[in-house]
């Protein structure tokens, strides 16, 4: 399509309403006519389907989860890019001037979609274990490849920080491309001297087939796997590949995490993966608990930090297992705001604790709100930020850190033998 990857490459907003622009049609016909002039097959039509549901307005970036929609929007975002038309709007995102005249670029669809997937990437196997200090400060940020003004400010605060170890939970926008891959993680990494770096795998970058991750993200960060370990004296951090099967762990990569923790009995464990175990979305991933309950029923798991749901959430202590549970999928998407019972229990600075109901069978816990910066009703959409962790010996204390990197809500992780 002709683009290079540059570091002043924005975050792209691709909605139905910039494919019905496209066509030249209004949404009801939109499906009809992509099958009817471009014969494309029935599951890139359906995800147009899903696209349809999740468009608001024209603002705010929206997500499809699959593969054909996700590789859509990543298509029309790059014929957005070239676009002298395309224009920066308000809230720093770029919006694309499609017009019926220009429809002719989906023939060009299906080569492209071969071109930038070609099946899925082979992904190195094994766990990449590294030694880190028994004083040492974390940086978790989760769904943060976006290339937003918000993402860069996050990326910002985290350099500025001292955490020397640096965890992105996973997904890259829309499909974790190439293109993407350099333009919203590499380049805009928050990069510092004598800095453990390291990357979840997850379902955004698998929908491309693995190649971005596995041939920029990883030699960049100078890591040898998705599954990766860090140790000191008191603590095990292990990172989940849930991305190379989707939401789930491989036999083989649960067996050598198991070896590895029972080889270890004096050390503790926090997990860190892309796709959680408890969504207020999708409720309880039962298929990943079956997969993780190994470690699990060690009983050293002491909390386990998740992406993958848009938003903060810290979950009631969950019982059988008793582990620590926080969704922090809130690195740079813009994300309509946690289901909340309105009632706030707890505020630091402009951000605020608010209840979030127990939803089937996902717990209640407190979710996290405040101005956003987006759109005309602010309070609409959440906050973003990252989560600090301070490790000292077998303590550690948690902190949400807001995009500018002030802490906020201080919570300590349980390290206590049991």
């Amino acid at each position: 399509m002709g683009e290079r990857a540059s570091l002043t490459r924005p975050a792209v907003n691709i909605n139905m309403h910039h494919v019905s622009d496209l066509l030249g049609c209004g949404f009801a016909d939109v499906r009809s006519t992509l099958e009817d002039r471009f014969n494309l097959g029935t599951s890139i039509l359906d995800s147009v389907d899903a696209l349809q549901e999740v468009t608001r307005d024209r603002s705010h970036l929206v997500a499809v989860g699959s593969t054909p929609g996700a590789m859509l929007q990543s298509f029309l975002a790059s014929a957005a890019v070239v676009r002298e038309t395309s224009f920066i709007d308000a809230n720093g995102t770029l919006q694309p001037v499609f017009t019926a005249r220009d429809a002719a670029i989906l023939h060009r669809f299906r080569a492209w979609f071969a071109a930038e997937s070609g099946g899925v990437s082979p992904l190195v196997g094994g766990v990449d274990v590294l030694d880190i200090p028994d004083r040492v400060e974390v940086a978790l940020f989760g769904d943060w490849g976006t290339g937003t003004p918000s993402a860069e400010r996050v990326a910002q605060s985290i350099e500025s920080s001292g955490a020397s170890v640096r965890v992105h939970l996973g997904d890259v926008y829309y499909s974790g491309t190439t293109i993407e891959t350099a333009s919203y993680l590499v380049e805009r990494w928050p990069w510092s001297r004598s800095v453990v770096n390291r990357a979840c795998n997850s379902n955004h970058e698998m929908y491309s087939g693995g190649h971005g991750y596995r041939s920029l993200t990883l030699p960049a960060l100078g890591q040898r796997s998705p599954t990766f370990v860090l140790r000191n004296t008191n603590w095990l951090l292990i990172g989940l590949d849930t991305g190379t099967v989707n939401a789930r762990l491989s036999f083989e990569q649960g067996r050598h995490l198991l070896e590895i923790v029972e080889a270890y009995r004096s050390r503790n464990v926090i997990l860190m993966s892309h796709h959680p175990w408890y969504s207020w979305t999708d409720g309880q991933n039962r298929k990943l608990r079956i997969d993780v309950q190994p470690l699990l029923s060690t009983g050293r798991v002491r909390a386990w930090y998740s992406g993958h749901d848009h938003g903060f959430v810290r979950f009631e202590h969950e019982g059988e297992f008793g582990v620590h549970l926080v969704c922090a999928g809130h690195g740079g998407f813009p994300y309509e705001n946690v289901p909340s019972d309105g009632l706030p229990s707890q505020t630091s600075g402009q951000l605020r604790f608010e209840g979030v109901p127990r939803i089937g069978d996902c717990p209640a816990g407190l979710g996290l709100f405040g101005p956003s910066g987006l759109g005309h009703h602010p309070e609409d959409y959440g906050p973003v930020g990252w989560v600090h962790l301070a490790l000292d010996g077998p303590e550690v204390v948690e902190h949400v850190m807001d995009e500018n990197g002030h802490p906020h809500f201080p919570h300590i992780v349980d390290g206590t033998n049991r």
